[in-house]
Order: structure tokens, then sequence, then C-alpha cells
């Protein structure tokens, strides 16, 4: 049996930045924000949000929408990464994964 294909990692992680510093900042945490959000950025299905840190507006607004998985820079995992179809980072939650990989 196969257990792994070979796949070239750019045909396999589909990666967005999210450059809007204000995201996660709502008055009152909507989840048609976030669904509107993943929509405009192609990642409907099963999209992986990584955000710098804990947000209990972005959990509030995103636990309703389905296959979304949403974690914080530092418990990111390559599993999960491979395992969900799009990546979708914040701007601080990148430089903050690129400073602790490349441990400058």
């Amino acid at each position: 049996a196969e257990i792994a294909k070979k796949y070239p990692v750019d045909t396999v992680i589909d990666a967005t930045v999210i450059t809007n510093s204000n995201f996660g900042v709502f008055e009152k945490p909507k989840t048609k924000e976030v669904a509107t959000l993943l929509r405009n950025l192609k990642a409907e299905k099963k999209p992986l949000l990584v955000l710098e840190e804990k947000n209990e507006g972005v959990i509030r607004a995103s636990r309703n929408i389905a296959n979304l998985l949403l974690r914080d820079y530092k418990a990111l995992n390559a599993y999960e990464v491979l395992k969900q179809q799009k990546l979708v980072l914040t701007q601080k939650a990148l430089a903050a994964l690129t400073k602790m990989l490349v441990k400058q």
C-alpha cells in the first residue's frame, strides 16, 4: 500500500497572507465576517487560519465554520498544514513564525 505521495511543496500548500492589520478586531464577533473573508480569499474548503496569538473574537466568530482549523503560530504543526487545503496567515503570524523558524 502507498503510504504517501510525493508532491512538490508548492503544489500541496496553497497559502495566503492577510495584510489587513485590523483582522480580528470585531465590535461583536460575527461568523459572517470570517466566512466572507474566507470566501474572498477562495479559502472556503478546509482552511487553516493561523494567528499571531489567541484571539477570543476570532475564535467565537469562526467556531461555526465547517472544516475551519484555527491555530496560533506556536501551535502549528506540519500535519495540520498538509491536511488542510488552504493556509491563511495574518501578516503578524507570518513574521512571528518566520522569526521562530529562522531563530534570529
